[in-house]
């Protein structure tokens, strides 16, 4: 059995999400293409993973985020290479391990997300449902931008799971597994109502490279509105824009809440919310007054006192 059977071995025998499978087949066929053949059991070395995770750095020009994602992948099926008795288990320790390190996050302001809109506006052409590419673009950019949601969660969000007449979104999180209800205005209910038809299961019926080839075309569109964009930056800046303007608004901890996170602020406030929303540090309360004044008056009392002495000393 070799590396690629294997992985669709485990595939087979759990229950994994979509993108878990498709991270592992990745890896396995990326490990195939350092060896230049199929993968097999003798390669699962330290020396051979430590040059390929090497060389997806080096060669390919792979981010560490992307590089520790294929680790993840190959020490997976090394696992259950061992588990079946074909190999040692693997010592993490002497795997390569890129050290991440996060920038401060960084957020859309209101006026930038205006001038999406507008350049939204200006982009022609359909999509092969029939849906005019700027509507789309318009709903994606609102419904993002007020409800916080994830792409992911977005590309699956239901017609089904949309209540126009509370105006809420009621999804379970594709990353999490955990329920969250977003809201929208009647702006955003506008938007969406102008993509309704035809009628289809998914609100935004494109997959990830499909709505990467839009959004290339909305940044071009909206440039001549001033807005501005850096290297790899997505719509899921819209995520971190609604954490930001919501902790600027309303703190930290309702901003996490609006997020749909579970587990406190930390998550936010590491990657969701741009520094100048967060609260500046406080000062400490003031020295008492009282001490300040018995120290200046013990002061003078010892400079009369040394002052009398001195005299005293003089006249003698």
């Amino acid at each position: 059995m070799n590396l690629l059977e294997m992985a669709e071995q485990i595939i087979s025998e759990n229950d994994l999400d979509q993108m878990t499978e498709k991270q592992y087949r990745r890896s396995m066929r990326r490990l195939g293409e350092f060896l230049g053949r199929t993968p097999e059991i003798e390669d699962l070395t330290y020396d051979c993973m430590n040059k390929f995770l090497a060389w997806l750095a080096d060669v390919r020009g792979n981010s560490r985020v992307t590089v520790k994602s294929y680790r993840s992948g190959v020490t997976r099926v090394w696992n259950y290479a061992a588990m079946l008795g074909l190999c040692d288990f693997y010592d993490r320790r002497r795997l390569k391990s890129p050290k991440l390190s996060y920038g401060p996050p960084v957020a859309w302001n209101p006026e930038a997300i205006n001038a999406l809109l507008r350049g939204a506006q200006k982009v022609e052409g359909e999509l092969r449902c029939g849906i005019k590419a700027s509507d789309m673009l318009c709903a994606w950019i609102l419904v993002g931008y007020q409800s916080g949601m994830r792409p992911i969660d977005l590309r699956l969000l239901k017609w089904e799971s949309i209540d126009f007449d509370r105006k809420i979104i009621q999804i379970t999180q594709n990353k999490t597994g955990k329920p969250h209800t977003a809201c929208f205005d009647d702006v955003c209910s506008a938007a969406l109502k102008a993509i309704s038809k035809p009628k289809r299961e998914h609100v935004f019926p494109l997959k990830k490279w499909g709505m990467r080839r839009w959004t290339l075309i909305l940044f071009d569109a909206a440039e001549e509105f001033g807005f501005r964009h850096t290297f790899r930056q997505g719509l899921g800046v819209l995520r971190k824009s609604h954490g930001t303007e919501v902790c600027r608004q309303s703190g930290l901890h309702v901003a996490a809440e609006s997020l749909g996170h579970v587990s406190g602020s930390r998550i936010a406030r590491a990657h969701y919310v741009a520094p100048e929303a967060l609260r500046p540090g406080t000062l400490p309360p003031p020295l008492p007054t009282k001490t300040r004044q018995t120290r200046q008056t013990s002061q003078s009392v010892n400079q009369s006192s040394s002052d009398s002495i001195r005299r005293t000393i003089d006249a003698k």
